[in-house]
């Protein structure tokens, strides 16, 4: 591994891309550079979870530092977080072709996207990235 000083892992948040927006309430959030540092798959969110932005880089923060020092978030797993108290899932996704493990926030009933009665917003997380477009919606 390389020396700390070096290490720079990149956070990606974005509403929209080239043009195309995402579903209200959804986003494309991820980490870029924990599979070259730590050998661990990217992590993303897919959910706008918090009106404050600050809270991506707390959120993903306390996960980074979980890998650092040697967790693996593996597909299926339920996870705890100290920055929200909703249950989480990870899962693996493909996304251009490269994997991403992906955090699923249940809802505040602790209701994940496959329940029949989580919240509707909570349920797109099932879906793929693309499919999250708002222009998706009308074709």
């Amino acid at each position: 591994m390389e020396n700390e000083e070096n290490i720079k892992i990149d956070l990606h948040v974005k509403t929209n891309v080239n043009g195309h927006y995402y579903i209200n309430g959804t986003c494309n959030a991820y980490t870029e550079g924990l599979e070259k540092y730590y050998g661990h798959p990217d992590i993303q969110i897919v959910l706008w979870f918090c009106d404050d932005e600050r809270f991506f880089p707390y959120f993903f923060g306390e996960f980074i530092s979980r890998i650092a020092i040697g967790e693996v978030f593996e597909d299926g797993k339920i996870i705890k977080s100290k920055i929200i108290s909703n249950d989480l899932r990870v899962e693996s996704h493909i996304q251009d072709g490269k994997k991403y493990m992906r955090i699923v926030i249940a809802d505040k009933n602790g209701k994940f996207p496959e329940d029949d009665d989580c919240d509707s917003l909570y349920k797109l997380q099932a879906f793929e990235l693309n499919d999250l477009f708002e222009d998706a919606l009308i074709n």
